[in-house]
């Protein structure tokens, strides 16, 4: 909508435009300034601007295959009870000593740790001692990725996602299924709200493709 270099409008108007608070505006582009897809200049003339360049994220741009509103909702069914089934096993202490350790790297992952994250949802489904759903979350995994991919690293979603990766281990290790489920399903709904903040399309009432006028008169978008 905006084009590379273009200074946002104000906070006040962008919360008008779209129909939400100030504080959700300051804490959107707080977001996407951590993602590399605005900057903020201080002193006289300065204000937000679209980055001169989208940053390039990690990855392979998906194939086309993946769909994200199927993605998201197959995954919310798959997931939540894959967790609470691992929760239920007689887990042997090699199965706990690898949610353990991939909780561990999943932490500590750094440039890598999208990898270590998927292989702490695959050591989850391990743990349910369920193939099919190991091979299901494994594929479903694969197309996460890739989703994830497109999009830019944001400090706040990642430590949000450790403690859940935490507490989701804390209760299959503890036989807590129903806790596991919850907090995972917690989990999962998280990671989608932050792949349609970035990839979703925008509603046909907030079509701002005349945002350039600097007036910016639009009427606010409510549910």
């Amino acid at each position: 909508v905006w084009p590379a270099g273009r200074r946002l409008p104000p906070e006040r108007e962008l919360a008008e435009m779209l129909g939400v608070s100030r504080v959700a505006v300051r804490e959107a582009i707080r977001v996407l300034r951590e993602g590399g897809l605005l900057v903020t200049r201080p002193g006289r003339g300065g204000g937000t601007y679209v980055a001169a360049s989208v940053p390039r994220f990690t990855g392979d741009a998906p194939s086309g295959a993946e769909d994200l509103a199927d993605v998201v909702q197959l995954r919310r069914i798959l997931e939540p009870a894959t967790a609470e089934i691992a929760a239920q096993q007689s887990l042997s202490a090699a199965d706990r000593a690898t949610l353990r350790r991939c909780l561990d790297e999943s932490l500590h992952g750094g440039t890598g740790h999208r990898q270590a994250d998927s292989r702490l949802h695959l050591a989850i489904a391990a743990a349910s001692g369920n193939e099919l759903l190991a091979t299901a979350i494994a594929d479903l995994q694969l197309k996460v990725d890739r989703l994830l991919a497109q999009i830019p690293v944001v400090e706040a979603a990642l430590a949000r996602s450790d403690a859940q990766h935490r507490a989701i281990i804390a209760a299959i290790l503890a036989g807590r299924s129903e806790q596991a489920r919850q907090i995972m399903q917690d989990h999962v709904d998280a990671t989608a709200a932050l792949l349609r903040g970035f990839l979703g399309r925008l509603p046909k009432e907030l079509d701002l493709r005349d945002a350039e006028e600097p007036a910016m008169t639009r009427q606010p978008v409510r549910d």
